[in-house]
């Protein structure tokens, strides 16, 4: 430890000049329960700080210990959590254990108190884990809203918070909206494949769909027609989404998918 923080200052300037700073630094990282892993992630952080790093700055930033964890700050954490039974989440265990003590203030039409009091224990239990050198962990409050659960879950998976197959056998009788909200970019390979770069050449819905159909990743309740049509306006691509039996949120992700494609406002006078 002792070699790791003499590097250090060699290199961003400003070391104590006490005799035997060094020692007595390695001592009380080392007090702290700190391995040498732990603080070469530390210094790099402290790399960033422009005034003199002291103690108290190393053990802010070391893993598990300082702001830099991953754990959401109060407020944001605040605002993630679930205002009603229809809504779902994915969270850290403290945000879950502080949302207990506030859960009957925020039912009870108390939002204020509820607030304050989430922030007060959302602040003990941060520090306690951090103390403890506890990693993050998320996990999975799924309301009672359908189209909530794939949103909590696609998100979760996007933030690299869950990973895509958790997220899958979270969603339970949804797995297959689940799978259609994360394809096709997330779609896993088998062993030897290459993944082929994606191109639609049949325009807006229709391309989307023939996507999923090529990746078997097309949800059983959905039917493709005999022969896709080759070129259909925007207009008619939204209306016939609209009538698929699939949740809002895979709709809205193919609404993007059609708005966004050039090709998806013009009509072919041809036949299909």
């Amino acid at each position: 430890m002792v070699r790791l923080l003499t590097e250090f200052y060699a290199i961003v300037g400003n070391p104590p000049v006490e005799v035997g700073a060094m020692n007595l630094i390695a001592g009380a990282l080392l007090r702290e329960g700190a391995t040498a892993q732990q603080l070469s992630v530390a210094l790099q952080r402290c790399q960033r700080i422009t005034f003199p790093v002291r103690l108290p700055h190393i053990l802010n930033a070391l893993p598990g210990h300082g702001i830099d964890d991953g754990r959401p700050e109060a407020e944001t954490a605040w605002a993630m959590c679930p205002k009603s039974e229809e809504a779902s989440v994915v969270w850290t265990e403290e945000m879950a254990a502080a949302f207990d003590v506030a859960r009957q203030l925020l039912f009870d039409g108390d939002s204020i108190g509820a607030r304050m009091a989430f922030k007060e224990a959302y602040a003990g239990e941060v520090a306690r884990a951090r103390e403890q050198r506890r990693p993050i962990h998320w996990t999975a409050s799924l309301g009672w809203d359908k189209t909530d659960r794939l949103r909590a879950l696609t998100e979760a998976v996007t933030k690299k918070r869950l990973s895509r197959e958790q997220a899958l056998e979270l969603a339970g009788a949804q797995q297959q909206e689940m799978q259609l909200a994360l394809a096709p970019a997330n779609l896993p390979l088998l062993a030897g494949e290459v993944k082929p770069e994606i191109r639609l050449e049949i325009p807006g819905l229709p391309g989307v769909l023939k996507v999923l159909a090529d990746s078997h990743a097309m949800p059983a309740e959905i039917k493709l027609p005999a022969k896709l049509p080759r070129k259909r306006s925007r207009e008619e691509q939204l209306a016939h989404l609209a009538s698929l039996p699939i949740s809002e949120e895979a709709k809205k992700k193919l609404a993007e998918t059609i708005s966004a494609n050039p090709n998806a406002g013009r009509t072919d006078s041809r036949q299909a």
